[in-house]
């Protein structure tokens, strides 16, 4: 995932033990090359988002968490993102090319005819010439 934007910080007060503390957020696009999509992701902590160590252009592989919830009849679905790790490229190893299979005798044998001049002589016979004279038994 590419990252496009950081956002700023927002400090809120904790739930679990009502300090302050501060949410950042980040817009990451995937690398997707004909449909990319791009998700904003929450951190949750001063300590994760330091430790995530993002920068804007950069790609990185971004561990998260999809949950959605109820609010007056509507969904909101939110993405917090934990950890992040730098996305190396890695080196292009060559593929074996697959051989084709071909299977041997006697599963597999190419037709063979062998013509020769009186064979084509026989299979390609001029149709008879019509009868003169009305001696035809077709009634038409």
């Amino acid at each position: 995932m590419r990252i496009v934007d950081i956002l700023p910080s927002m400090e809120y007060i904790s739930k679990r033990d009502g300090k302050p503390s501060n949410k950042h957020a980040f817009v990451g696009e995937t690398l997707d090359a004909q449909y990319p999509k791009k998700i904003c992701f929450d951190v949750f902590g001063d300590d994760k988002w330091i430790q995530m160590k993002l920068m804007v252009g950069n790609v990185y592989n971004i561990s998260f968490d999809l949950q959605s919830r109820e609010w007056n009849g509507k969904w909101f679905t939110n993405a917090t993102a934990f950890a992040a790790s730098a996305d190396v490229p890695q080196q292009q190893v060559p593929q074996p090319q697959q051989q084709q299979f071909m299977p041997q005798a006697p599963y597999y044998q190419p037709a063979q005819q062998q013509y020769n001049q009186q064979t084509m002589q026989q299979q390609f016979q001029p149709a008879p010439a019509p009868m003169q004279g009305g001696n035809s038994n077709v009634p038409f």
